[in-house]
């Protein structure tokens, strides 16, 4: 009996080439996704703005706004805040400043956010800003973002903040998605 060579060949994958896959394959698969299954989220910690890739488990610094800046506390204030339109007045109250010369535009581009992750996050005009936060299976859908799109963001970052992961090792990981 003879074999065919091309079925009888193996292909070796590691374990994060498989892990990749499996991420793919699972946003792919349309009846294995929930639409409240979160996708992306954003942690502040210590003045830090962390993207967060939750099929992955992978986590990137996207900003690091300078210590008790109007950034740092406008952000501050919005991450203890989502999914909920805030205005420039109550930002200017809460955090014991009369005179901020930031809008909410100039905020979210400060603080590195453009494209499809901008309209992922946030809704912003001068005055009045919505934060979205975590970022569901749902609203990647409502609005045309796919999980590949994204993927560039997560390159382009500061560094990656995972701790079993060398900066080498995560970018070429990365890479290798988009490709």
């Amino acid at each position: 009996m003879r074999q065919n060579p091309s079925i009888s060949h193996t292909t070796q994958f590691s374990g994060q080439e498989l892990q990749q896959s499996a991420t793919i394959y699972r946003l792919y698969a349309a009846p294995l996704v929930k639409p409240d299954q979160v996708v992306f989220r954003i942690n502040g910690h210590e003045g830090r703005v962390i993207l967060m890739d939750e099929f992955t488990d992978r986590s990137v610094e996207r900003h690091r706004p300078n210590f008790y800046s109007q950034t740092d506390l406008m952000y501050n204030y919005i991450v203890r805040n989502p999914n909920r339109v805030i205005t420039l007045d109550e930002v200017r109250t809460n955090i014991d400043r009369r005179h901020l010369s930031l809008t909410f535009t100039q905020l979210v581009s400060g603080l590195k956010f453009s494209g499809k992750l901008r309209r992922l996050f946030f809704r912003a005009s001068k005055s009045h800003l919505i934060f979205y936060n975590p970022i569901t299976v749902a609203r990647m859908q409502m609005l045309g973002v796919a999980y590949e799109d994204i993927i560039p963001y997560m390159t382009e970052a500061i560094r990656p903040t995972h701790p079993t992961f060398k900066p080498n090792d995560w970018c070429r990981g990365m890479a290798e998605i988009a490709a």
